[in-house]
């Protein structure tokens, strides 16, 4: 009984190994990642050292909670309690942080998407001014066309008029004529 439990004592003690150095592995790397990233400007960098802080001290708080196993006093169980705690009010910070930073990108991201709509909207309306102009000058140009017309209808009334008039002299004369030929005739018949 005695070589079994001090089996389960070792393995717990590596397992406490491995958890221990599996956050502190995701914390370091995480924070080598992110500080190249903020070399690089690049705007997720927070959001990504974040979640890896939290991955890290997720191993951590799993560390701690295999080691409250081994504790046997009251005062290695306080201290044990204590980090698991401390650990979990920053993984809860840190959890907290990520919302925000999710959010703000989200939120910077909605701005990008509207500004952009914002700009399409006014390359239509300028498309739109654009073609009301031109429609503007189309209705222009047939109003043009239109006064042009009328000068033209009322000059071909004016020369209808004159050629009725014309005709109407022709006419005239045509009686005179006849009258003067019928007299003439008239006169020799005589």
């Amino acid at each position: 009984m005695d070589i079994a439990r001090s089996i389960f004592y070792e393995l717990l003690h590596i397992a406490i190994l491995i958890f221990e150095y599996m956050g502190l592995s995701v914390v370091l790397v995480s924070g080598i990642i992110g500080f190249i990233n903020y070399l690089r400007r690049k705007t997720s960098t927070r959001l990504r050292l974040a979640k890896g802080l939290a991955l890290g001290l997720e191993f951590k708080l799993a560390a701690e909670i295999l080691r409250t196993v081994l504790v046997t006093e009251l005062t290695d169980f306080i201290a044990v309690g204590s980090v698991i705690v401390l650990r979990a009010a920053l993984a809860l910070l840190i959890h907290f942080e990520i919302k925000n930073e999710e959010s703000e990108m989200k939120l910077a991201q909605n701005v990008k998407e509207i500004e952009e709509q914002l700009v399409e909207i006014k390359e239509q309306v300028h498309d739109i001014e654009e073609h009301e102009h031109k429609l503007e000058e189309q209705i222009n140009h047939i109003e043009e066309n239109g006064y042009k017309l009328e000068e033209q209808i009322n000059h071909i009334e004016e020369n209808g008029h004159k050629l009725e008039e014309q005709i109407h002299k022709v006419e005239e004369h045509e009686l005179k004529l006849e009258k003067k030929i019928q007299n003439i005739i008239e006169e020799k018949q005589e």
